[in-house]
């Protein structure tokens, strides 16, 4: 890949003549879809950009890739994916070409990745519409669980499942955005990406890159669809729109969490609660397979850190870079990229936009907006999944957004530029507290709160577990392999212990989460003394022997005197 990759705003220039920058013959036919502006719709991720591309000749739609930041050798790593995909057909990956020349921007070529497009809806967007369907969202984490048995048979790793990079199609879960993926073969020895934060484990880093990447993702898929469908309010409290349950903050600290605090006081997830804690503090090479994992054969051996080893205030982790909504110039510097933008509201102007696709739409400003400020965009399409809609009472709250920051539009007639965050959905837009928004800045601290997680889940250590909802069947291939060493642990307490009685069927408890130390058997040559029983005393026995005696006694003085 050439060096000096160009910006965001150049590719919207460009991809807007897709018969004079593309070299695909079947691209060049096409048109690119546009947003309220009249400019590219555009999504990002990592470092690439995806626009889509209407081909009416070609009879459908292709997604089109383009890299704006910089990836470790990422001509050679999509090479290899698409060999490897191109000669196992999989049901769960979409048609793709990898172009190394593939658009012309300003005199230079550079790659584009063409993708077939995929109808369907984003794994967020379904969950979203089935919290406390305990129907619909089951079958969902039957599907999670057997697309986690298919890449582990094949030994492949996606590097970022996640709710967007999941689409629910009419045929089955398609997997879409393939820049971290391994395959077999591949001579890398590092990820090119990281993935989204909220379901990474807090250690994951560019030295692990194999065909293990997947599994802490997809144990924490399928437990957060689990709580969406049993507990639809702990879903609406604490999901933010770019996570499910858990963010990557919960994850890295469990002990000050406030999502664990409330999973460890329901009875019923208390245990699965916190052995997910314990996960998230595993060491990344010791995350287990998923089938290890849901049939309790993974043993934890870490202890849950409070709040206390965090020092006396935290820094907020957020899954994307932190932008203040007032600073203009911040906000430039991060074109394209996906973004948390801060901001207390100063205006909202609902609008009203005639011609096709037209309809009501919403400006969200942070700042006068007639100079350059950062705003929300909510168009005609999306207006109508926000209820109730932004209206004047908006006007001075604190909100955190997340989303891809679009490229300036200049308006001539007004004189104004704006940047803008396209909201899709209400889970993007949060009403914060002041104090929280300094504290998500960086402009004070917040005080963790004195209550730990840690002498609620001391209290866990004393209870018997409890047995877990139904996981998804059929686990990965040899997850229960009775040669593995945790299962021969198990094998010796199942033979040492007497077995505890389940409140559901045959479904296996999980072990409590604490260090487990093995019986060893006693000696026969050292006999084991009996104790007495405590209701039996000593003292007793000697009286009735005394009594005995002087009742003889006085037998043998009466008859003398006979």
């Amino acid at each position: 890949m050439k060096s000096g990759l160009p910006t965001s705003d150049l590719y919207h220039e460009a991809i807007q003549n897709p018969r004079l920058v593309f070299t695909d013959q079947q691209l060049k036919t096409g048109t690119v879809v546009k947003d309220g502006f009249g400019l590219p719709e555009v999504a990002g991720g990592g470092f690439a950009l995806t626009y889509r591309i209407k081909t009416p000749d070609v009879g459908k739609d292709f997604a089109v890739r383009v890299f704006h930041k910089e990836s470790n050798e990422i001509a050679n790593r999509y090479q290899h994916i698409s060999n490897f995909l191109n000669s196992t057909r999989s049901p769960y990956f979409v048609g793709f070409e990898f172009q190394p020349e593939g658009i012309l921007v300003q005199g230079t070529r550079f790659p584009v990745v063409r993708m077939e497009w995929v109808e369907g809806q984003t794994l967020g967007t379904v969950i979203d519409d089935n919290v406390g369907n305990s129907g619909r969202l089951m079958q969902l984490r039957t599907d999670i669980c057997r697309l986690g048995e298919h890449l582990a048979q094949k030994r492949i790793a996606h590097g970022d499942l996640q709710i967007d990079n999941i689409l629910v199609a009419k045929t089955g879960l398609k997997l879409v955005d393939y820049d971290g993926m391994f395959v077999p073969g591949m001579p890398f020895r590092q990820s090119s990406e990281l993935g989204h934060r909220n379901f990474q484990h807090p250690e994951r880093a560019e030295q692990h890159f194999d065909h293990a990447l997947d599994r802490f993702s997809l144990i924490l898929l399928d437990f957060s669809i689990e709580l969406a469908s049993a507990c639809p309010a702990i879903y609406r409290k604490f999901n933010t729109g770019n996570n499910i349950i858990f963010t990557t903050a919960d994850m890295q600290s469990p002990g000050s969490s406030e999502v664990f605090r409330s999973l460890f006081a329901d009875a019923t997830f208390k245990i699965s609660a916190k052995r997910f804690a314990d996960l998230c503090q595993t060491r990344f090479e010791k995350i287990p397979t998923p089938g290890d994992y849901f049939t309790g054969i993974w043993i934890p051996t870490v202890h849950l850190k409070s709040s206390a080893q965090h020092g006396s205030s935290r820094t907020y982790i957020g899954a994307y870079p932190i932008i203040d909504g007032m600073d203009y110039a911040s906000a430039l510097r991060r074109i394209g990229d996906q973004v948390e933008l801060i901001g207390q509201i100063t205006d909202v102007r609902m609008l009203f936009k005639r011609g096709r696709g037209g309809g009501r739409y919403a400006f969200i400003n942070f700042g006068n907006w007639k100079g350059r400020i950062t705003k929300i965009v909510i168009w005609p399409s999306h207006l109508h999944k926000f209820s109730p809609p932004p209206d004047a009472s908006w006007i001075g709250k604190w909100v955190s957004v997340t989303g891809l920051l679009q490229p300036p539009y200049h308006n001539e007639k007004h004189g104004y530029t704006h940047i803008s965050i396209e909201a899709t959905k209400q889970g993007q837009i949060h009403e914060i507290t002041e104090s929280d928004a300094r504290y998500r800045l960086g402009q004070q601290p917040i005080q963790p709160s004195k209550q730990s997680n840690r002498g609620i889940l001391d209290g866990l250590t004393r209870v018997p577990p409890l047995p877990r909802a139904p996981a998804p069947p059929r686990p990965p291939s040899g997850a229960s392999d009775p040669s593995t060493p945790n299962q021969k642990i198990l094998d010796g307490l199942k033979k040492t212990s007497s077995p505890s009685p389940t409140s559901q069927g045959t479904t296996p408890s999980v072990p409590q989460s604490r260090p487990i130390s093995i019986p060893q058997p006693r000696s026969p040559s050292v006999p084991v003394p009996t104790p007495l029983p405590k209701s039996v005393k000593s003292n007793g026995s000697n009286w009735g022997c005394l009594i005995i005696v002087f009742i003889f006694l006085l037998v043998l003085f009466l008859s003398s005197k006979k």
